[in-house]
């Protein structure tokens, strides 16, 4: 408090007081005043009383000057609060706006999810005779060259949220095993499954995402689906990429 006190007395002096002395015409003025007085009330004032009216008139403008100066820098940092406050307050808006979008694609996907799981059961014996006749017409019509493409379709065009789906095919039944790899960076959200036309997808029984080599190349794994990758079941699971332009083509090399 003290120390305050201080600053602010050499504030007051050094900026203000000299400046009033020196730098107007207050002291003349002053002086012209209290010399008319003198002659009209005929009293002649001792010259350590100019000097000390002066000194205190000079000494009040000066601590004014410095309180009119502190009330508008106050002043001004108020006004700045509350614009800052008001871009603040649409900042929060837009991640709100934000937030509420993300839980409705979380929500929707969970429903996915919980229908994809309701069908899983019966799927598994059908699928498990699909896979009987697709190897009984593999041996006899044997291909000589095994054909791999990866490609992706946006799951959602209308709102552009950047969320894709990859679908691994293959003319000939192969292990679900390998390295999926894309000009630009992808980032998976779902495991991998086995996807049977006309039946839906078989899920696996583990539940992590293909494992990340780089952000270019992961490695895809589909362990215990009840199902084969095949010509009619080909391998699915669904990422998001913030560049779609730049993702480019995919490969997805067997291992």
């Amino acid at each position: 408090m003290a120390s305050s006190f201080l600053r602010f007395i050499w504030i007051a002096f050094r900026e203000y007081w000299g400046v009033w002395v020196t730098g107007t015409g207050i002291v003349g003025l002053l002086l012209w005043g209290l010399s008319f007085i003198e002659n009209v009330v005929g009293w002649k004032m001792r010259p350590r009383h100019y000097i000390a009216t002066l000194f205190c008139t000079f000494w009040f403008l000066a601590t004014f000057s410095a309180w009119h100066d502190a009330d508008k820098n106050l002043s001004s940092v108020i006004n700045q609060r509350i614009a800052d406050g008001a871009q603040l307050g649409g900042c929060k808006a837009d991640l709100q706006v934000q937030t509420v979008r993300m839980e409705s694609w979380q929500e929707r996907f969970a429903d996915q999810q919980r229908t994809i799981n309701a069908l899983q059961g019966p799927q598994l014996k059908q699928q498990a005779t699909i896979n009987s006749c697709v190897t009984s017409l593999g041996k006899m019509n044997p291909i000589l060259t095994t054909r791999i493409e990866a490609y992706y379709i946006e799951l959602d065009v209308k709102q552009d949220l950047g969320f894709y789906e990859m679908l691994i095919t293959t003319n000939h039944p192969e292990t679900p095993s390998g390295r999926i790899h894309c000009d630009g960076a992808f980032q998976p959200l779902t495991p991998a499954y086995i996807h049977v036309f006309g039946l839906g997808i078989v899920m696996q029984l583990a539940y992590q995402p293909p494992r990340a080599i780089s952000d270019r190349d992961y490695e895809v794994q589909v362990h215990n689906t009840g199902a084969s990758w095949g010509p009619n079941s080909p391998i699915y699971f669904a990422f998001r990429t913030s560049d779609p332009s730049h993702l480019g083509k995919c490969k997805f090399t067997p291992q």
